[in-house]
């Protein structure tokens, strides 16, 4: 699809927890004005912004533009079919711990 690319960090970066200094510093900003440039110049409603790791220990992000009834599947689509719910109580209990390891 036009636009479908991706971004990358200068130096060989494994994982996106390997990010350090300027480099984590800037990556909002970074991402934000490549897939604002992306989404106006192939007029797409969004742009998705993928990271998968477990196959090559490089970090990129994929950049992918989309618009209602392109190939593109997002959203649900990144979910197996009938995939269940996870329990509201596994839920909190992730978000306590993010929140102790941020603090």
């Amino acid at each position: 699809m036009a636009g479908f690319g991706h971004l990358e960090p200068k130096r060989h970066i494994p994982h996106l927890t390997d990010l350090d200094g300027p480099e984590a510093t800037t990556l909002g900003a970074v991402l934000a004005r490549v897939t604002s440039a992306l989404k106006m110049a192939t007029a797409a409603e969004l742009v998705y912004v993928y990271v998968f790791g477990e196959r090559v220990a490089h970090l990129h992000f994929n950049l992918a533009p989309h618009s209602a009834g392109d190939a593109l599947r997002g959203g649900p689509g990144l979910l197996e079919r009938g995939a269940q719910p996870i329990r509201a109580a596994e839920l909190a209990r992730v978000s306590r711990q993010v929140q102790t390891a941020l603090n």
